[in-house]
């Protein structure tokens, strides 16, 4: 039966919490995505200034959400920037970048450890690791990745791809089924862990000799830039949004978009053949990230 009535995905949870907004003021309150304007809606009383919005996207704001909302906060001056391009009345702009525990990813493995780890994944000692972390989806470029990868004549540049679709052990998207394709069309160029979880990818990124963030659409921010510098990797990463934001130019290379294969093949061939380069880059890295 048709009731005509939209019922929120988020609705009992904003109902849980609307007894809150009706019994305090609050100074601000700020939206971390979600149902941006079910906020405005429980929250009557407060003034437009008291509002902010938290964007962690490449987000254009549709007209009822730059009305009711005095500020925004992005990630990043790219997003920050995106965002106000939509705003007919004045909005206060901040911008609060992202951060990582960098412990984390800048945990030491032993030179045993190192050979372990490289002979589970069935690399030798003389592949040349070109590593992917992150989730599997047609924006994020793997496909492109996976296809310079296995085009270039030597044998020994391997990719090592951590990650699925929805950062999940147990989701299986159809792009990501094209990508397990190829990868097992290429076993001995291609290695896909499938789901690896935060806390562990620092073992893997310590066979690795460089990281690898191709992007095509406009990322946001992109922790995964954060991690690659704490783990002291050097990087080749796609001019993607506010992701360069983030780089330090001394430890990554910026190749563009357009033709990315082409730019991918020519830029990891000259990383491999560059092992001064790389040892400065991944010297660059270091204290990057705070």
């Amino acid at each position: 039966m048709t009731t005509g009535k939209c019922i929120r995905p988020l609705q009992r949870h904003y109902n849980e919490i609307a007894e809150l907004f009706q019994k305090e003021k609050f100074d601000l309150i700020i939206a971390e995505g979600g149902d941006t304007q079910a906020i405005i809606d429980i929250a009557k009383g407060h003034r437009r200034d008291q509002f902010a919005n938290h964007i962690h996207i490449h987000y254009i704001p549709p007209e009822n959400i730059v009305k009711n909302y005095g500020h925004v906060i992005g990630v990043s001056e790219f997003v920050t920037k995106e965002y106000l391009k939509a705003c007919t009345m004045p909005v206060q702009a901040h911008v609060l970048k992202n951060a990582i525990d960098v412990k984390r990813f800048s945990r030491s493995v032993s030179e045993e450890q190192k050979r372990s780890i490289r002979k589970k994944l069935g690399l030798s000692e003389k592949d040349f690791v070109v590593l992917y972390v992150g989730r599997i989806l047609e924006v994020k470029g793997v496909l492109e990745l996976m296809q310079a990868v296995t085009s270039l004549e030597d044998e020994h540049i391997k990719l090592l791809i951590l990650g699925s679709a929805n950062s999940g052990k147990w989701s299986f998207s159809s792009y990501e089924r094209k990508v397990k394709k190829l990868s097992e069309q290429n076993k001995d160029r291609i290695i896909f862990t499938g789901y690896v979880d935060n806390t562990e990818v620092y073992k893997y990124a310590s066979v690795a000799n460089v990281q690898c963030v191709p992007s095509l659409w406009e990322e946001a921010a992109g922790l995964v830039v954060l991690e690659a510098m704490a783990a002291e990797l050097p990087m080749i990463v796609s001019d993607s949004g506010g992701m360069i934001e983030y780089v330090n130019r001394d430890a990554a290379l910026v190749i563009e978009r357009e033709s990315i294969i082409e730019n991918l093949k020519k830029t990891i061939y000259y990383m491999k053949e560059n092992p001064e380069i790389r040892k400065q880059m991944a010297e660059n890295a270091k204290g990057s990230v705070k």
